[in-house]
């Protein structure tokens, strides 16, 4: 005999986040999944977006006018609005968790069912974070703290003990999954890239030495950068670094679309040494595995994860970065280099397979009365 199925009573949900506007990987997160439980909702059930973006003014002062207008009525929507619903807030990051305290405290007196806390920086869980520990205190023990990844979520526990409820939902969810299509191969040269919004933290000269140090070792190579460059200083260090190697290094600018999946296929080897303090999951690197294009890139938190099992692809922060590249380069080789390829892509389906039951789950735990019937019924749940 089949046991019948509980039916899960579901709540209406106020959604607190940053949409696009100014594009980041939070504000596309924010837009897609408020999209995906749209989709999901049942007949007569609400889903209320509160929008908390800054403004996009060329004013500064503009800009901070917006924000406070925008935080002052977004504070109170919740305030009024959070009784007896379940409520997401994608929680920011920096000076930006005063006000992710501010929305969790007006939820939590306004009496929300339930909080989903979603957080997308890492900085907070690397070192003791007051604000933080507010939030967690205010958000209380029957919240759910949702993560990027098993290892953060692991992570974030052990730094606030007070946390009851983790779960996570990889960024993976936001790509498609087309088959890896790859350029055409002419010549011997190594096509290296590096994608972000170039600066320093992000890795700049790094992959700007790795190449110099290929070049220095007799190994043909390139390098193209694309994304924005952050200021003026990091603009002009990759202009005198392209004078330098004359069309060794290529300048792609803010690429997307088609473009970018271009992109990403026509490379060997897509690099990311970052050691920027907020860097969770590096978005770039599972669009790279998307493409079958290898990665190369130092850990921490979420890259750890989705580099797991492949063999010198996720580097400690303390390793050389460029002698590392060098060495696999030699060690591989042009004949190995499909079978890496192969990896690449296996490794992006596993991923996004997972992802699809974190999806589940996060719906669940988003909608649902109680996390009791979200356990029973969503086999992923973490």
């Amino acid at each position: 005999m089949i046991a019948e199925t509980k039916p899960i009573t579901m709540r209406d949900l106020l959604y607190v986040g940053q949409f696009p506007g100014p594009i980041s990987g939070q504000t596309v997160m924010t837009k897609l999944l408020f999209e995906h439980l749209k989709t999901c909702a049942l007949v007569g059930q609400t889903i209320t977006p509160i929008d908390i973006v800054r403004g996009n003014h060329s004013s500064r002062v503009a800009n901070a006018a917006i924000k406070m207008l925008r935080s002052f009525g977004g504070f109170f929507r919740v305030l009024l609005g959070a009784w007896r619903k379940n409520v997401y807030i994608s929680l920011n990051s920096n000076f930006g968790m005063v006000l992710s305290l501010a929305y969790v405290i007006a939820a939590r007196f306004g009496g929300a069912n339930r909080m989903v806390l979603h957080h997308h920086s890492r900085d907070h869980i690397d070192r003791p974070n007051k604000v933080m520990a507010a939030i967690v205190w205010a958000a209380g023990r029957g919240a759910v703290h949702l993560c990027i990844c098993p290892n953060m979520a692991a992570q974030l526990q052990a730094r606030y003990p007070a946390i009851s409820h983790t779960a996570h939902l990889s960024n993976v969810v936001g790509l498609g999954t087309g088959q890896m299509q790859h350029a055409l191969r002419t010549g011997d040269v190594w096509r290296l890239g590096h994608m972000a919004k170039l600066n320093m933290d992000k890795g700049l000269a790094r992959a700007i030495a790795t190449l110099e140090l290929l070049l220095q070792n007799g190994i043909p190579a390139s390098l193209s950068l694309a994304g924005p460059f952050t200021t003026k200083a990091d603009h002009d260090f990759a202009l005198a670094a392209a004078a330098r190697l004359g069309g060794a290094l290529r300048l792609e600018g803010l690429i997307s679309g088609a473009q970018k999946d271009a992109w990403f296929a026509s490379l060997d080897l897509f690099l990311f040494p970052s050691l920027y303090r907020n860097e969770t999951q590096g978005i770039v690197n599972l669009e790279a595995l998307a493409a079958g294009t290898p990665v190369i890139a130092f850990g921490g938190h979420c890259i750890e994860d989705d580099l797991a099992g492949l063999n010198g692809w996720c580097l400690p922060v303390t390793a050389d970065f460029s002698g590392h590249v060098l060495a696999r380069i030699a060690d591989i080789g042009r004949d190995g280099w499909p079978d890496q390829r192969r990896l690449a892509r296996a490794q992006f389906e596993t991923l996004h397979a997972r992802a699809q039951s974190e999806l589940a789950a996060f719906q669940g735990i988003c909608m649902a009365k109680d996390l009791a019937d979200v356990a029973e019924q969503v086999h992923s749940w973490p």
